[in-house]
């Protein structure tokens, strides 16, 4: 049995087979399916099958069976709240479909991962994972998983605030919605859409949009969704001042809540008529239906450990000038606090408590017009937080590769990488150290730094990795941290424009350096180091070929081993150098690489 209660007759079916089979591949392939069918109604079983078919997988090498289960871990401990674990599961699934090139699987672990962002209160980094894989899907072709995704944006734009993008991406999922032809999914769309209407205080607009919801989902017998729009319409009929029709709505609300033991909506009904009751000046009525508000003890729970989050992220900010008025910081959490409470129960609950915490901030309006004084300060403080973020991303950015960069920021685990195949390259000024004796400090360094940005301009328009500067050496690696099949041809390509930009240098600068090359190709590792200064570093016998090569070729010379020559044959010209006796690697056959062929006069200076 499973913990979330019977198993279908299809997961039954896969137990049973299970039970008898032996050979690895298969059962992995049945683990996986398990696992999957299991996620929404046993995810406490789908962990133990997942977890299972990992191993398994691990064992066999077979990737695509990993990231599988990797993929119904990440979803199953996501249905637990186990937010950091299914985080690591997640981006595993997604970084093997990635490399397997696998676009479908790796859009279900995108789609996946947005969500854990957004169930942990991580709103603006859901929003922006669902808006690129806006961009990775097919609309026209895949329109249901395209509206699941504008819907899972709507509301991580809503929970921000930004009630203009929260409703044109609803909209368009709505849109989507009707020309499948899916009613039920209509009704729902219908009262998410007039939720973002009624959070901007549209109530006019919010009101008709939940009398069309209501009467969909009434025609389809969907008492949940009749709930929700009733309660909605009655919230919407209180801000228009039509007490009598909010009454009745909310009344309503309040039967089918109970009826349907659904304690949080049950809540805010109650809420919402004591509030009628209040504007009815029946106070004592309008307390006993405060009194029976009170949320159970599950969902006060999961209240106290978002309440603890949002404190901790408050005080990241250290504001000061909102830690000083005190009643305005209140406030502040009060309103946040109801909103991010909305998370709980995913995107029904979303528009739920957002309501009701609407409508309890509107009726505090003297408190509101404060906060809205204070504004200002903290649009002042957000820019500023904004402009160091930016400022740190950069500044990331320029140590390490971007892929790298955002797996450090999603996980403290070391990062360590093996590659079957990569080029290395090395690039040494001559001259440059004679040229340091008779210029001061500052020219130098001035000379040193403009050849360099030149240098780095050429990897990055070849697609290249710069891995660091030694001195006046310079190191660029072709074929990661993104994978390029063509990353022995790209070095090959450079190499020439390297020395084609120290002619153009010496030319605009009035020096006579020159570059010695070499490069190799073969497989590395890579990985970062260090904890307070990060460092992208490779390591392994092609990077220390591929320095002696430089350190043994000639100036004005690329020097390359026999591996690159034959990787690049019909595409590069090369000239036979013989024999190199190679430091710490023995003698080796190497080559002069010229020129591309069949085109261009050689980059090789003319030999005496």
């Amino acid at each position: 049995m499973a913990v979330g209660g019977a198993q279908s007759p299809a997961t039954l079916k896969i137990e049973a087979e299970l039970s008898v089979v032996t050979e690895p591949a298969r059962r992995l392939s049945l683990l996986n399916e398990l696992a999957a069918a299991l996620v929404d109604g046993a995810p406490e079983d789908a962990v133990r099958r997942a977890e299972e078919a990992a191993e398994i997988a691990e064992r066999l090498g077979d990737q695509r069976g990993v990231a599988d289960a990797s993929l119904s871990l990440g979803r199953a401990l996501l249905k637990l709240n186990r937010f950091d674990r299914a985080q690591a599961a997640a981006d595993k699934a997604l970084d093997v479909y990635r490399q397997l090139k696998l676009p479908d699987p790796e859009i279900e672990a995108a789609f996946t991962r947005a969500n854990i962002a957004f169930n942990r209160g991580e709103y603006r980094e859901s929003a922006q994972r669902h808006e690129a894989l806006l961009k990775q899907i097919d609309i026209a072709a895949k329109p249901s998983p395209a509206a699941s995704v504008l819907e899972r944006l709507a509301n991580a734009r809503l929970m921000l605030g930004d009630f203009g993008q929260a409703f044109d991406a609803q909209s368009r999922a709505l849109d989507l919605r009707r020309k499948m032809n899916d009613e039920q999914s209509v009704a729902s769309a219908l009262i998410a859409l007039g939720s973002i209407e009624y959070a901007r205080g549209k109530w006019d607009a919010a009101s008709a949009i939940y009398m069309e919801a209501l009467g969909d989902a009434e025609r389809l017998g969907r008492q949940d969704l009749v709930l929700q729009a009733t309660l909605y319409l009655g919230m919407a009929m209180f801000d228009r001042e039509r007490l009598d029709d909010a009454e009745r709505h909310l009344s309503r609300a309040i039967d089918m809540a109970r009826r349907q033991k659904q304690p949080v909506f049950l809540t805010a009904a109650l809420r919402g008529l004591s509030w009628v009751r209040q504007k009815q000046l029946r106070p004592d009525e309008a307390q006993a239906l405060l009194d029976g508000a009170e949320l159970n003890e599950s969902a006060n729970r999961q209240l106290a450990e978002i309440q603890t989050r949002l404190d901790s992220e408050l005080r990241a900010r250290q504001v000061e000038r909102l830690e000083r008025d005190r009643e305005i910081q209140k406030l502040v959490l009060e309103r946040q606090t109801l909103l991010r409470n909305a998370a709980i129960g995913g995107v029904v609950l979303v528009s739920a408590l957002l309501v009701v915490a609407v409508n309890a901030f509107r009726l505090k309006r003297r408190a509101a017009r404060q906060l809205a004084a204070k504004n200002a300060d903290l649009m002042e403080a957000n820019i500023v937080i904004a402009s160091e973020r930016a400022r740190s991303e950069r500044l990331l950015l320029s140590i390490l590769p971007a892929a790298i960069a955002s797996r450090l920021k999603l996980s403290s685990s070391a990062i360590a990488d093996s590659y079957p195949a990569a080029t290395v390259l090395f690039a040494d000024i001559v001259g440059f150290t004679p040229l340091s004796r008779k210029i001061g400090a500052s020219e130098l360094v001035r000379l040193l730094d403009q050849m360099f940005s030149r240098f780095d301009a050429l990897a990055a328009r070849h697609g290249l990795e710069k891995i660091k500067t030694i001195g006046d050496c310079y190191m660029v690696v072709g074929g990661l941290p993104e994978p390029k099949e063509d990353h022995c041809e790209r070095i090959a390509a450079m190499a020439l424009d390297l020395l084609a930009e120290v002619r153009d240098f010496n030319a605009h600068e009035n020096t006579e350096m020159s570059l010695r090359v070499g490069f190799h190709v073969g497989p590395v590792v890579a990985g970062v180091i260090g904890r307070q200064k990060f460092s992208y570093d490779l390591w392994g016998d092609t990077v220390n070929t591929a320095s002696r090569l430089e350190s043994t070729g000639a100036a004005g010379h690329i020097h390359v081993s026999e591996e690159v020559a034959r990787a690049l044959r019909g595409k590069f010209e090369f000239e036979p150098r013989g024999r190199t006796e190679v430091k710490g690697i023995g003698s080796l056959a190497t080559y002069f690489l010229s020129q591309r062929a069949g085109g261009g006069a050689s980059v090789m200076p003319a030999r005496a």
